[in-house]
Order: structure tokens, then C-alpha cells, then sequence
């Protein structure tokens, strides 16, 4: 990444507002070395990875911490609670109701993974808002 910047040269370098990359640290620490001034925006595939992984931590978290039958609405549920709503059969949409009916800490995590997966998408030269807190490393300049 380092050489792209050197290739780029320093005065196009400083008027790069917006990097939009994954969330490896060594990228990271490039864009905010050499575009001090560039927001950092995460891409979309690396977030909902980590919001389903956190996800699958909560549910595990909830097996352990319940007990005898509250383990019924989890136990073979993680598919269910991993997968997108509308790939989903009816029985499947069913039990994701029961199951964050269910349980409040689940259904929290849910809304939280599922907020951020039905957040558009921008493509290259839109300006996107401002986005959370969560998914950027620095705040996105507005556009003008």
C-alpha cells in the first residue's frame, strides 16, 4: 500500500477524501500514515463478517449461560439466526420469531446485525452519509 502512495504521488495523496478498504490494521495504518486527512470507511463484506461472528458469540454466550428448557429456543437454531430473513423457509422465519421472542440479549444483537446488513451500499464517486461509528475508523468528510 505504501508503494500505491508513492506512486500516487503526494499531491494527489492529499486530496483523497474518502478510502474505503477491509479491516486489516497494516491497511489501516497506511491510509491514516500517508492521508492523514481521508475518512476510512470499512467495506461491507468484512463488517457483516465480524456482526455475524459476534452474533454467533452471543448465542453461544446464551446456550451456556441458560439453562434446561430456555436452551430449547437455541439449541439448532444458528443457521437460522445467521442466515438473511428472506432466504429463510416459513418454518425457518417462524422459529427466528420464537427464538428472538424469546430471548431479549439475542434479539438486541440481531437488530444490531441486521441494521447494518439492510444499510445501502455506496458505489465508487457517491457520497455516502454519515455512517456510524461502528463501521468507520475516522468520520466520512461531507460531500459538497
Amino acid at each position: 500500500m505504501a508503494q500505491f502512495y508513492a506512486w500516487l504521488g503526494p499531491r494527489k495523496t492529499s486530496k483523497i477524501r474518502l478510502i474505503v478498504t477491509d479491516m486489516w490494521k497494516p491497511f489501516r495504518n497506511v491510509a491514516q500514515d500517508k492521508a492523514p486527512q481521508a475518512a476510512i470507511l470499512f467495506d461491507k463484506f468484512h463488517i457483516m463478517r465480524h456482526l455475524g461472528e459476534a452474533l454467533d458469540k452471543v448465542r453461544k454466550a446464551e446456550y451456556a449461560r441458560l439453562r434446561g428448557k430456555d436452551r430449547r429456543f437455541i439449541k439448532g437454531q444458528k443457521y437460522t439466526l445467521l442466515s438473511h430473513r428472506d432466504n429463510l423457509t416459513l418454518a425457518g422465519k417462524r422459529s427466528l420469531t420464537l427464538l428472538l421472542a424469546a430471548n431479549k440479549r439475542l434479539n438486541t444483537a440481531y437488530l444490531h446485525s441486521d441494521s447494518q446488513e439492510t444499510a445501502p451500499s455506496f458505489a465508487a464517486g457517491c457520497c455516502p452519509p454519515p455512517a456510524p461509528r461502528s463501521i468507520c475508523a475516522t468520520p466520512v468528510p461531507a460531500c459538497h
